[in-house]
């Protein structure tokens, strides 16, 4: 007998103070495309998730976590039948990109500055991240947040008053 997940209906909430995660394919995914290996495996602590099950899609509202030293606020859903879809807004510490991505951050603002930008080199990088497909197999996918834009606002104010400076 095959269960009819449109007709489960439930709500509730996932608390726990000590969750390991370990071998999760999307971890596990997301930390070899952002060169993040810490990000593979987890432990989490006070975790507060609140969901609701509506036609058998259980929707989880927005929580925030830890994930190693980045900040994460996930949402999203996932049907009975396994397929998902979340988002997921990150906040990642400068600290732990490897020295290649550093560097180019540090090369981009000696640029910068010799052209009399004042720029502060990001300390955290705000980053778009989806995963969806099913929860066993998920596809992850990432890109700059658009929160980012605040940035390339002030560096494209700056350029404009240069220009400006130059002209008269």
């Amino acid at each position: 007998m095959t269960p009819v997940f449109s007709s489960v209906f439930a709500g509730g909430n996932l608390l726990t103070d000590n969750l390991d995660i370990k071998g999760f394919d999307g971890l596990i995914k997301l930390a070899s495309d952002m060169k993040l290996t810490k990000l593979a495996a987890q432990k989490i602590s006070d975790l507060a998730m609140y969901f609701k099950i509506e036609d058998g899609r259980m929707n989880v509202n927005p929580y925030t976590m830890k994930l190693g030293n980045s900040k994460a606020t996930i949402a999203g859903y996932t049907v009975l039948s396994q397929d998902s879809f979340f988002k997921i807004n990150m906040e990642v510490p400068r600290s732990e990109f490897g020295t290649d991505a550093n560097q180019v951050i540090d090369k981009l603002s000696a640029q910068a500055l010799k052209l009399g930008l004042k720029v502060d080199p990001l300390k955290t990088v705000l980053l778009d991240i989806t995963a969806e497909g099913t929860i066993l197999a998920p596809k992850v996918s990432f890109k700059w947040s658009d929160k980012n834009e605040d940035l390339l606002k002030t560096l494209q104010d700056q350029v404009e008053s240069k220009v400006k400076e130059k002209v008269e």
